[in-house]
Parts: structure tokens; C-alpha cells; sequence
């Protein structure tokens, strides 16, 4: 999705127009997905605490200096298909305990 942004980017930056930015957040964890509300109103969504951590990375893509971040549980998980760098310990809004967040450098 960044490698897109920033081609996008370079179309809109040709047209004039400003580019966009996007951080994205990613954990590991359980989760619950399915169909939430009332019948008049009905939403297909995901929930649960790694979803809140996800979204929680994603916030500090806007302070930390990396578009992508991912936490430890997903370092982990991912193994050596994903190349990372360390991001420091984050106490994450919601949580009492800091996680390792890692910066994502590279795929393969």
C-alpha cells in the first residue's frame, strides 16, 4: 500500500496537488469479526484488544518517523519474512504495560 501511495503521490505532485500520507499499524493477536448492531443498523467489523493495539501503532506512525509499525507479537509471528528495525518502547494509550514496536524496512 506505500509502495502505491507513493506512486500515487507522484501523479498528484505532477497535477499539483498535494500528496497524501498514510500510517498503518500491525499486531497479532485475537480477535473477534462478524456482524454487530441491529438489524437496521448492521456493521461488519473486527474487535477486540489487537485490533486496539493496531490502531493504537497506527496513531504513532504520526510521531515516530515510520509509515509502518508493527509490534512484537507480530515481529515474532512474521519471523524473517519481514525485515524491521527496533522503534523504541511504547506505552500505548489504554494499556499499563509498554510493547517493542519495530519500524517495517523491507518485505522478503
Amino acid at each position: 500500500m506505500q509502495n502505491e501511495l507513493t506512486r500515487w503521490n507522484s501523479a498528484r505532485k505532477a497535477d499539483g496537488v498535494s500528496p497524501l500520507a498514510m500510517g498503518i499499524g500491525i499486531h497479532t493477536g485475537t480477535v473477534v469479526i462478524g456482524s454487530i448492531g441491529t438489524p437496521q443498523r448492521r456493521e461488519y467489523t473486527v474487535v477486540g484488544d489487537a485490533v486496539n493495539v493496531a490502531a493504537r501503532l497506527q496513531e504513532l506512525t504520526k510521531t515516530v518517523p515510520a509509515p509502518i509499525l508493527m509490534s512484537e507479537a507480530t515481529r515474532r509471528a512474521a519471523g524473517d519474512r519481514i525485515q524491521v528495525e527496533p522503534a523504541g518502547v511504547e506505552r500505548l494509550r489504554g494499556r499499563t504495560e509498554p510493547i517493542d514496536i519495530y519500524r517495517v524496512v523491507g518485505v522478503g
